[in-house]
């Protein structure tokens, strides 16, 4: 399914639920599952979440009524600047670079997961989830000793962005 980037109003049984702002779909890294991501408009305005894509797919015009279509994906900016992870480029040990967005709910499951983009390789523009606890762990590197963030901020964002040659 092309998911059509946008704002959708959910509705259960005839009763609003809420709006999003539909982004467009990210990989899980620990289970390669594909879920779409959004942000919540009403009532935490600006806040990412992230259901199967499946979920979405079979509640399209059902449960999820499009209202506006956007040309490509858009980020609204947050109500609220604080973040759980801050928006930026990061940098993981091995050198490889991501453009971070921040943390993302997941709609039913509450699980916590970092949204992001590689900024290089196969897979680069592409949206990724994480589960937070694996995105901050610390590891040792080969042939030290001590324990050293997996990801480290290079340049924080005031708000978090898109990598601007994303294609989906």
């Amino acid at each position: 399914m092309k998911v059509v980037p946008g704002w959708y109003r959910h509705e259960k049984g005839g009763v609003y639920r809420t709006t999003y702002n539909v982004i467009g779909v990210a990989t899980h890294t620990e289970s390669s599952e594909q879920f779409v991501f959004s942000q919540t408009l009403n009532p935490f305005h600006g806040d990412f979440a992230h259901m199967p894509l499946q979920q979405f797919a079979d509640g399209v015009d059902v449960e999820f009524i499009c209202r506006q279509v956007n040309p490509a994906p858009t980020l609204v900016p947050p109500l609220l600047r604080s973040y759980d992870l801050q928006p930026g480029l990061y940098e993981h040990m091995r050198g490889t670079r991501y453009n971070i967005l921040g943390v993302s709910t997941g709609v039913g499951t509450e699980e916590q997961a970092a949204l992001y983009q590689p900024l290089d390789g196969e897979h680069r523009y592409h949206f990724f989830l994480r589960p937070l606890a694996n995105f901050r762990e610390r590891m040792t590197r080969p042939g030290q000793e001590h324990k050293v963030s997996r990801f480290f901020l290079l340049d924080p964002y005031r708000e978090p962005r898109i990598a601007e040659e994303y294609q989906d």
